[in-house]
């Protein structure tokens, strides 16, 4: 007759084995997960050389958008806008030639470009639609301002200057009347 034990007492196949010791008989051997001598150990090759090489493509890539956008945000910083508004019985032309005049013998400004007044209609253009007439709508003129680099620009001998030859300049520095 056969005697069954309880399960308390049962032994498991692996518990006379003595882990340490099977470790220290198995070989110490460098193996790679795949083997280089095969055909998937060729392929990851190539696969990690391509990785590379395009890691390093986005990298000069990423590093070139950034460098042209300190170089656009630093001329976009030297640059102000002086706004002519038209005003009843003043001459806008005069005005925008005058507040030219003006911006241009100011220290510290390197060059001075008054828009027209097709290109202040091609301004408001996209909000306005094409075609519209826009002579009978108050469309006021810009002139821009490229100020010198290393020279401190006098705004507030321009900004004096502009509010008494020319009424109806406003720039950024200035609140508008």
């Amino acid at each position: 007759m056969s005697t069954i034990r309880p399960l308390e007492t049962m032994a498991e196949p692996w518990d006379d084995i003595d882990a340490e010791a099977a470790l220290d008989r198995v070989p110490r051997v460098a193996a790679s997960i795949v083997p280089s001598s095969s055909i998937a150990g060729r392929s990851l090759t190539a696969v990690v050389a391509i990785m590379t090489f395009l890691a390093a493509l986005t990298t000069g890539a990423a590093m070139m958008v950034v460098g042209t956008a300190n170089d656009w945000q630093s001329d976009v910083g030297r640059e102000v806008t002086v706004q002519v508004r038209p005003m009843a019985a003043r001459d806008i032309e005069a005005d925008v030639g005058r507040a030219a005049a003006l911006a241009r013998a100011a220290p510290g400004v390197a060059d001075v470009q008054p828009y027209s007044k097709a290109d202040s209609e091609k301004l408001v253009e996209p909000w306005l639609g094409a075609g519209l007439k826009l002579d009978d709508l108050p469309v006021p003129r810009l002139i821009v301002i490229k100020l010198a680099p290393g020279v401190k620009p006098d705004f507030s001998g321009l900004r004096q200057a502009l509010a008494k030859e020319v009424p109806s300049a406003c720039a950024p520095w200035r609140k508008p009347r």
